[in-house]
């Protein structure tokens, strides 16, 4: 009964909280995502990148409202994190676990229950989501064709119609937002707007009035000179350094065509390290100046209009998040898809009426809260199926006594960083990963990071036997979130990965054998090997023959282990590009390009499993 008695008092205290929320019953609703935005490039959580970082517009809701101090994504790339924002819900629950995955619009979002509830829905910029905005709940869309275009001139998918534009992508999100909320504000009812922009997103393309932004050299990180030796073997591959490999793409056709600059004659190691760090992070800086101005021009509309019950800013929440965060030279690195702070930490902020500004929360929270916060602050009811909690738990005075200590994130996809897949869990002190697969060289391998000792987390201690213990208790714990979750770790498999690492090898073949004759749900559905619903001798066979092989393979874009029409289709849109997360394996016959070649070759492929 004392329980009860707590959770009815922090529900009152919540409702007290937004009771001044206009006249109306239910507020509108803004929500801001930006794209590779840790919270290392919002100058609310500090100096960040180079120790210059300035971004006046988001501090604003800051200042105003509510910052979240420990925010996270429960995955490290932009597809899962989005659908986790439309759902409430871990990637296992919404079925995109990489950037390639299909949405299925079907299930149920927050913009479906809000819509039901009376509100009227639009999102304008980056969808990133194979699937239409409009099966999904909005009644206005206005997305970008494709997941990241140019940020010039950039063709937008406009309620279904291909409609091309004139101008750079921030700017054109920001004026169609404003237009929509012009359009909508004064209709009867509330509204839940989401802008969602690819800024400050690769390949960092500032605005023109930006170009000449930060003329001066940037401090380096403090973690410039790691190369990552003392973390676990899997995240030692170097594919994502600042040099050799990001100055090799920064050199290449694509960005040379985005006139970046041309690496100066004669310099040392030293300095071609620093040059393209520079460049980088200038850039990096540059491009999220754009997406800081947007944010102010949707805070100064709501300032200065008004709607039915009065001016807007007094009836809108507004939440500003970033979908992931991003290396910009921490530990000589670039991109995401990695378990560390610079990647797992996101900025979030939330200004309302009735939140006191300047208000702090340091619990944890993850991306799975946002939408239970979203039906919460609209008075809508929570479904049960949802994997996260509402945020006015914390706002209510003293948090609840069970508000998580820990969390679960897990990664699926092997992308640029080629460090996944993985799962893992943080605490407010220790980290525990599980790097399980095999794939492209790398070995399982489990690390352990101390972020008291350790914050810039350059030692994996999993191996040190004081912290034999931690160990113990760390992977308890891990699997109570995987029991509370509903959540199988590792999905990328193929038939005869028995241990399912992502590879076929000896201790598959030798676990295969006691299935023979069976066909069971859990420790022999991926020993049909053949697929033909019986366990023989030739699936034990078939599985020794392909001992060594990946349960992925070039035209598998979305790593189920085999070549389907669906990979067909997401190759086709990667032709004529090589992206580092989405166009990897759209490579069908390994050139370095993705060609109409490709296209016919994954087509030839069809039905054909990766292991054989």
């Amino acid at each position: 009964m004392r329980g009860i008695a707590v959770k009815v008092v922090i529900a009152l205290l919540s409702l007290l909280i937004f009771a001044s929320v206009a006249q109306a019953q239910q507020p509108n609703l803004i929500v801001i995502m930006s794209d590779d935005q840790g919270t290392n490039a919002v100058s609310a959580y500090g100096p960040g990148i180079g120790g210059v970082v300035s971004t006046p517009h988001i501090d604003r809701i800051a200042n105003e409202g509510v910052k979240f101090t420990n925010a996270f994504g429960v995955d490290q790339i932009c597809a899962p994190n989005r659908a986790t924002l439309m759902t409430g819900k871990y990637g296992h629950r919404h079925g995109v676990l990489g950037n390639e995955d299909s949405f299925d619009a079907s299930q149920t979002t927050v913009v479906d229950l809000l819509k039901a509830a009376g509100y009227r829905t639009a999102i304008i910029g980056k969808w990133h989501l194979i699937s239409s905005p409009g099966d999904a709940g909005f009644d206005y869309w206005n997305v970008f064709v494709g997941s990241n275009p140019s940020y010039a001139n950039p063709d937008f998918d406009r309620n279904g119609v291909a409609t091309p534009s004139i101008g750079y992508a921030t700017d054109l999100i920001t004026t169609d937002a404003i237009a929509w909320l012009t359009a909508n504000r004064e209709d009867a009812g509330p509204f839940a707007l989401f802008i969602m922009h690819m800024a400050p997103h690769s390949h960092y393309v500032p605005a023109a009035r930006h170009q000449l932004l930060y003329p001066a050299d940037l401090a380096h990180p403090a973690t410039f000179d790691d190369r990552w030796m003392g973390r676990a073997q899997p995240a030692q591959l170097p594919s994502l350094l600042l040099r050799p490999n990001l100055l090799a793409t920064w050199l290449g056709a694509q960005f040379q065509a985005l006139g970046k600059a041309l690496l100066p004659d004669g310099l040392s190691v030293e300095e071609e390290e620093d040059w393209i760090y520079q460049q980088y992070a200038k850039d990096y800086l540059r491009t999220l100046a754009g997406l800081d101005e947007s944010v102010g021009s949707i805070l100064d509309y709501l300032d200065t209009n008004q709607d039915e019950g009065g001016p807007l800013a007094d009836d809108t929440v507004v939440i500003f998040t970033g979908d992931n965060g991003v290396l910009v030279g921490e530990h000589f690195s670039y991109a995401k898809g990695r378990p560390y702070e610079e990647i797992l930490r996101v900025p979030l902020l939330m200004r309302a009426p009735g939140v006191a500004p300047g208000s702090v929360v340091s619990q944890t929270v993850i991306n799975t809260d946002t939408a239970p916060t979203l039906l919460d602050v609209a008075g809508v009811a929570i479904p049960g199926d949802m994997q996260g909690r509402s945020l006015l738990e914390l706002l209510g005075g003293s948090p609840p006594a069970d508000w998580r200590a820990s969390f679960y994130f897990n990664h699926y996809q092997w992308g640029a960083s080629n460090a996944g897949p993985y799962y893992g869990i943080r605490t407010s002190r220790y980290k525990l990963i599980n790097h399980y697969s095999r794939e492209r060289g790398s070995q399982p391998a489990w690390e352990l990071l101390d972020l008291e000792a350790d914050p810039d987390e350059l030692t994996n201690v999993y191996d040190d036997a004081q912290y034999a213990g931690v160990v113990q208790q760390l992977k308890a714990e891990m699997v109570t979130w995987q029991t509370r979750l509903g959540i199988d770790p590792i999905i990328r498999s193929c038939p005869g990965d028995l241990n399912r690492d992502g590879v076929i090898s000896w201790t598959d073949v030798f676990a295969m054998q006691p299935c023979v004759g069976l066909l069971g749900e859990d420790t022999c559905a991926l020993a049909d090997f053949d697929g033909n619903g019986f366990v023989t001798w030739s699936d034990l066979i078939g599985t020794s023959q392909a001992v060594g092989r990946s349960c992925t393979c070039p035209g598998d874009m979305n790593r189920d282990g085999v070549i389907s029409w669906t990979d067909v289709v997401a190759v086709q849109r990667c032709v004529g590009l090589w992206g580092e997360d989405t166009c990897t394996l759209a490579d069908f016959d390994g050139n370095g390009f993705v060609t109409w070649s490709d296209l016919i070759g994954t087509s030839e492929a069809l039905g054909k499993s990766c292991t054989l």
